[in-house]
């Protein structure tokens, strides 16, 4: 992964992806992601290089040998298959129970009602996980007994502010306009994960995003066509997605131990 790689974007031609070198650093920190991108370009600026000399994560960088387009960062990461809070898993008695309690106290109304709620966010969650634990089980072929599981971790992805969808759309009102952060994703940072995957255990991307990003790009099937293949493990301000590539890994892993040149 180390190599400088073309990648043709439809909405923007030919680009190079290349794990980030002191040769980026001026131009990262020039790097502008524009409104409700202030962690983005904070980070390229200040920490990116740090993060990357520093092993912290991989940064990789998209540009056109004049600019960076965009950027994003991969690095080891864990899906837990198991709800924290298990102290919150109640049965509908003993819910009943307090919410009996509460209604003869007023003191333990507010306290209860908190109570009801972070069960109610414990079920929800336990019913994703054990959705997810059932689509790994079946994609794998073969049951999981951990509570976690390895997958790689997106921890940043910046699009320069000039090619954001909104953007782009104002300048070309009268033309069809793809998101080119939609194709980033998936004609650079899925298969990018995946050979991270493929080369230190990895079954999935993850990601965690607030709720409004979130919806707005990563669940949203007009500006990201892998939106249907997301899966939410965890709500909330912050969303933690899923983005399971176990047949894809695989066949690569299998591929990479095929043409292992090593002495046996």
């Amino acid at each position: 992964m180390s190599k400088p790689h073309s990648v043709w974007l439809p909405s923007y031609g030919r680009v190079m992806v290349e794990v980030m070198n002191e040769d980026h650093v001026d131009m990262m920190e020039k790097f502008d992601a524009g409104s409700n991108g202030e962690e983005q370009t904070k980070f390229a600026r200040e920490n990116a290089w740090n993060f990357h000399s520093h092993c912290l994560a991989t940064v990789f960088v998209v540009h056109d040998d004049i600019k960076i387009i965009s950027y994003f960062t991969l690095s080891p990461f864990i899906i837990r298959l198991k709800p924290e809070n298990s102290l919150l898993d109640f049965d509908d008695e003993v819910i009943d129970k307090l919410e009996t309690c509460a209604e003869q106290y007023d003191e333990l109304k507010d306290p209860v009602q908190r109570i009801v709620q972070g069960v109610n966010r414990f079920r929800q969650t336990k019913h994703i996980l054990e959705n997810i634990r059932e689509v790994l089980k079946n994609n794998l072929t073969m049951d999981i007994h951990y509570s976690s599981v390895p997958s790689i971790l997106l921890g940043q992805f910046g699009l320069q502010k000039e090619y954001r969808y909104k953007a782009l759309k104002e300048r070309f009102a009268d033309k069809d306009i793809n998101n080119l952060g939609g194709e980033i994703l998936e004609r650079i940072i899925i298969p990018y994960a995946i050979r991270y995957g493929a080369e230190i255990g990895g079954i999935g991307l993850s990601l965690h995003a607030n709720k409004t990003v979130a919806k707005k790009f990563y669940l949203n099937p007009e500006k990201n066509p892998l939106a249907e293949d997301f899966y939410v493990v965890s709500f909330g301000g912050t969303y933690e997605l899923l983005y399971p590539f176990v047949d894809d890994v695989i066949g690569l892993r299998k591929w990479l131990l095929g043409n292992d040149t090593r002495e046996k």
